[in-house]
């Protein structure tokens, strides 16, 4: 009869001699075997307090006698002095959990040394000790592995290394269900989860309470300079001679810990010869010097041992007093293994403990943000490691918990290893009775596993948090962009977080947390739960708040939006550095919105990156998560965004300006639309809804409330939408044509409203150009001051447009020229006999103007698709090239105040100040004046001739010298002005407005206000020609 059997009925779990902890973790594992016993049972006992007892104590306890039990340990040092424990049991007879007995029959204990293993001859014993090297699949191909029956209780010491493949294999070997995890740290720094139900865990923060911990005494030394090893070593070297000495240390061990074998050697050399009795303990010392090393260190005939991992977890050794951490532990749990071993309290050896090590900032990433507060000066470790433990291991319960109450579960990936970064695009959702998955219902069939989701397979469909969270794991198989043979497969995979709060109270939106690494996966899931259609980005203000009501240390970088950037030129600048919020100047600043902001804040654990992308919606913190951390997260930033708070610091970024969410569109004159930066790149083709090419995006022009061919009467404008036209310029025809007609809608979005027409890049699927707007809102700019892009908008000039310069207005004496101020072009003036056109009058104007250089050059390109009706070129030998644009319109009656007579032409003028950043302009000017691109440009006047100027234009032809001249090969410094001629406008009248002319002309005064601040961008001077 085994012992196990005999012993039970003079096993005694309630004996004076038991601990807290142990009372403790036996009752709870009496409970636990009792209901779930086929569940492995985790005790998390902190280093000290009695996890040796609880082993020898569980084998008594089990529903069943064990026949036999494995006890698996992660060192042959643990299993040195495991077996001695299991074979005399004398542990429990000093707690008087057993009876004292001269002749108590001995466990038959069988110790497994290295890889062969007599499995028969082991089956007579009752307890069975190993290390997994020894026994597991995993190891070496030669190992002998136990049968998968042959033992009733597995016990494992140190079981957070059960996650690991060599203990992991073991125990899925055996089949184990009867088993015992015991560690003092139930968790992993990489968030694999440990097997097993944790039924009990005894705080670090109680044992130190309950006297079970005594002070550990760290000397942090400062920094050698230079930093090396060996200047560390020799400094810490130094103290731990000089501590040694001491009389109250005389019996104290010594541990020094190196970062490998090489280094426990060379460190043994180095304190040898400052006169340490000392040895390398390491995996490469043979058996025979390991149990001779490890009882000379017990009887004090030896002080010290250099270790890489040994005498670390588990191992009892009382006089352990100093520890010279020359090379620091790469993980959480093997530095609490190491302190509570100096931290363990002993009658025997009352000295306090020490610990040496050097502030050389050489903390592994795992921990830094956990034990940085360690490394501080004067920081008692047993007393600061408790709040780092328990709060890891409260942490690791509740992410288990968390995982254990998932609504759903389909797939086979663990939910406890899934740790998404947060980085959500955040929704509001006015509609009070949407849910993405109503509590008690399931998934939609089309987010199964193994159902096809945006392109990709889904692996993992998991429901958490009473349906507020789903997180879906993917699969995409693609041909990599940089092959085209199909063979070759690249497999990505990808994390989908959609969270979802509900609106706290009326008039507040609930929030949808949409968070997927791929764009695909995000948009399909957001389809698939019918995310109703009024769903809108999250209001930039509520952005704002909530990044002025984190605890901010500082920021690093901030984007800005160029709010009057041409088509082509600076669309976004950005900031980095330490210092940004601080020295970002005015003249940075100015006509920008804030586009995103990256700064550090404090948390719990140290600091972390957080930001926010104002125009996308889009939130991140630069942090993994368990799913139970991300829900928390996610929670906290709804509140913040619903409620923002003061911050503790000075306000964010108050010298840039914001973008504000748009409710309805301003009511003032809409004067340009320009197309969104992002497709300035080129590549977009507008097809027929047939498939027909149209041309390209670039040839297309957007109008806002008027269409500039004459053709079409718009709708007025409402709160709700804004009548747009698409005009299509044929380069080689010199025409334009209305292309699409549609609306664009306040708040984003656009509707086709006759038409239809598609984009499509490349080899990619098309789309309606309706989508399009919406996916690459356009900017459009207002005679108020304001500009608007998708969901925001801007206050161009602090949200008044101010008045135009009337330095900037020359007035003209139109009738001296002979001019009909109603006749635009040369044809109009002939076919009416009233006059020459203004057209006429303006190249008149010109010539009369004293030149700037050498050589200038009076073109005229009126027709559709123009640059402007007149271009001047004047060029220095220095190299600069002064440009001026010049956009006529012809008058709607007598000189007065008309808005009307503005409208159009402030547009055109505001578009073209993109050609000062075009690369493209020269050549097509080039082509324009040979009649090979439309409209034709023709030369008026020059001080040269055109074929000097097709030089610097970059024109190449036989016999042609000088190709370096090329405005092309070399670029020219460029700046100019911009010119509206408008003989219908009054400037007395505009100066000195009659009561009935005042409203007009402050209309006006907008108008023009923004047209010189636009053109301002752009380096040049805005100038206007009137009657």
């Amino acid at each position: 009869m085994s012992l196990f059997e005999s012993g039970r009925t003079s096993f005694r779990i309630a004996a004076d001699g038991w601990r807290a902890p142990q009372r403790g973790a036996l009752g709870a594992l009496l409970a636990h075997w009792t209901l779930t016993p086929a569940e492995p049972a985790l005790i998390s006992l902190p280093t000290g307090t009695g996890k040796t007892g609880v082993a020898l104590a569980a084998p008594f306890v089990t529903p069943e006698p064990p026949k036999r039990v494995l006890v698996l340990v992660p060192s042959r040092a643990l299993r040195e002095q495991t077996v001695p424990q299991f074979a005399d049991l004398d542990l429990l007879q000093s707690i008087r959990a057993l009876p004292h007995r001269r002749r108590r029959p001995r466990l038959r204990v069988h110790k497994v040394t290295g890889t062969s293993t007599d499995w028969d001859a082991a089956a007579a014993a009752d307890v069975v000790v190993a290390i997994p090297q020894s026994v597991s699949p995993a190891s070496a191909a030669d190992v002998s592995v136990p049968p998968s029956g042959m033992f009733d209780l597995v016990i494992v010491d140190e079981a957070h290394h059960v996650p690991s493949r060599t203990w992991s294999a073991i125990l899925e070997h055996l089949d184990f269900r009867s088993a015992l995890l015991l560690t003092a740290t139930p968790f992993r720094l990489d968030k694999k989860r440990l097997p097993g139900t944790n039924i009990f865990h005894f705080p670090l923060r109680q044992a130190i309470d309950q006297s079970f911990y005594r002070p550990v005494r760290p000397l942090v030394l400062p920094r050698p300079e230079p930093l090396t090893h060996e200047t560390k070593d020799r400094m810490i070297l130094d103290e731990v001679v000089r501590i040694a000495a001491r009389p109250e240390h005389r019996s104290s061990a010594l541990m020094v810990r190196a970062s490998s074998i090489q280094r426990a050697r060379e460190l043994a050399d180095l304190y040898r010869e400052a006169g340490i009795n000392i040895e390398p303990l390491t995996q490469k010392t043979s058996s025979s010097d390991y149990e001779s090393i490890t009882e000379r260190l017990k009887d004090g005939s030896l002080q010290a041992v250099s270790v890489v991992g040994m005498l670390g977890e588990g191992y009892d050794l009382p006089r352990l007093r100093l520890v010279a951490y020359h090379d620091k532990h790469k993980s959480l749990p093997a530095t609490v293994q190491l302190v509570g071993r100096l931290a363990r309290v002993s009658e025997e050896y009352p000295q306090e403990s020490v610990l040496v090590t050097v502030d050389d900032g050489d903390v592994y990433p795992e921990l830094q943000s956990v034990v940085r507060d360690l490394y501080r000066e004067d920081a008692d470790w047993a007393t600061i490691l408790p709040g780092i433990v328990d709060a890891e291991i409260e942490a690791d319960k509740a992410a288990r918990d968390f995982a254990d109450a998932l609504e759903l579960r389909q797939g086979r990936i663990d939910p406890m290893h899934l740790q998404p970064m947060p980085t959500p695009t955040v929704f509001e959702v006015a509609e009070p009775l949407w849910k993405p998955v109503a509590e008690g219902t399931s998934l939609p069939a089309e987010l199964d596993v193994g159902r096809s989701l945006g392109g990709a397979e889904i692996l993992t469909a998991l429901v958490a948090d009473h349906g507020r969270l789903i997180v879906l794991v993917t699969r995409r198989r693609s041909t990599p962009r940089w092959c085209t043979d199909s063979s070759i497969e690249s497999i990505e995979y990808g994390l989908t977080a959609i969270s979802y709060r509900a609106a706290p109270r009326i008039g507040l939106p609930s929030l949808l947390f949409v968070d997927a690494e791929d764009n695909r996966i995000g948009d399909a899931v957001v389809k698939i739960l019918n995310v109703p259609e009024n769903a809108s980005v999250v209001d930039p203000e509520r952005l704002d708040g909530y990044l002025q009501s984190l605890p901010r240390i500082s920021v690093s970088s901030i984007g800005m939006r160029n709010i009057l950037a041409g088509t082509r030129g600076t669309a976004y600048k950005t900031r980095a550095g330490s210092s940004t919020d601080i020295d970002l100047g005015s003249i940075e600043t100015t006509q920008t919105a804030l586009g995103h902001v990256m700064m550090q804040i404090r948390v719990s654990q140290g600091s972390t990156t957080v930001g926010a992308a104002l125009e996308k919606g889009k939130i991140w913190q630069r942090r993994y998560k368990t799913l139970v951390d991300y829900a928390a997260w996610v929670t906290e930033a709804a509140e913040l965004l619903w409620f923002p708070r003061s911050g503790d610091g000075s306000p964010l970024l108050p010298q840039v300006p914001r973008g504000r969410a748009i409710s309805e569109w301003p009511q003032s004159i809409p004067i340009a639309v320009e197309m969104n930066q992002a497709v300035a790149v080129g590549g977009l083709q507008l097809m027929t809804p047939l498939n027909t090419l149209i041309g390209s995006v670039e040839d297309l022009e957007l109008h806002a409330g008027v269409d500039p061919t004459g053709g079409l009467t718009l709708p007025n404008t409402t709160a709700r939408e804004l009548p747009i036209v698409a005009v299509m310029t044929d380069r080689s025809l010199g025409t334009q044509t209305v292309r699409w007609t549609g609306v664009l809608i306040c708040g984003g979005g656009a509707e086709d409203r006759g038409t239809g027409m598609r984009v499509k890049h490349g080899y990619s699927e098309d789309y309606a150009f309706a989508e399009f707007l919406d996916r690459y809102p356009p900017m459009v700019y207002f005679a108020s001051g304001e500009a608007v892009q998708g969901r925001e908008i801007f206050d161009v000039n602090g949200g008044n447009a101010g008045r135009f310069d009337h330095r900037d207005i020359e007035t003209i004496n139109w009738k001296a020229l002979g001019v009909d101020i109603e006749s635009e072009t040369r044809e109009t003036a002939a076919r009416k006999g009233l006059g020459v056109s203004i057209h006429e009058g303006v190249e008149e104007y010109l010539r009369q103007q004293p030149r700037r250089a050498e050589h200038r050059w009076i073109l005229c390109n009126d027709g559709s698709g123009e640059i402007a009706d007149h271009i001047v070129i004047e060029h220095t030998p220095g190299g600069v090239v002064h440009l001026s644009l010049w956009h006529s319109k012809a008058a709607g009656g007598a000189p007065s105040l008309r808005v009307n007579d503005f409208q159009v032409v402030v547009g055109q003028a505001l578009r073209s100040r993109s050609h000062y950043h075009d690369p493209q302009l020269w050549a097509s000017l080039r082509r324009r004046l040979t009649s090979r691109e439309s409209p034709a440009a023709t030369l008026v006047n020059g001080s040269d001739s055109l074929a000097r100027l097709l030089v610097y234009l970059g024109e190449q032809r036989s016999g042609m010298k000088r190709r370096g001249l090329s405005w092309e090969r070399r670029p020219a410094l460029m700046h100019g002005e911009i010119g509206i001629v408008q003989p219908g406008l009054s400037s007395s009248a505009l100066a000195h407005p009659t009561s009935a002319q005042r409203s007009t002309a402050e209309s006006i005064h907008q108008l023009l206000a923004v047209f010189a601040d636009t053109v301002a961008t752009t380096g040049s001077r805005a100038l206007v020609l009137a009657s």
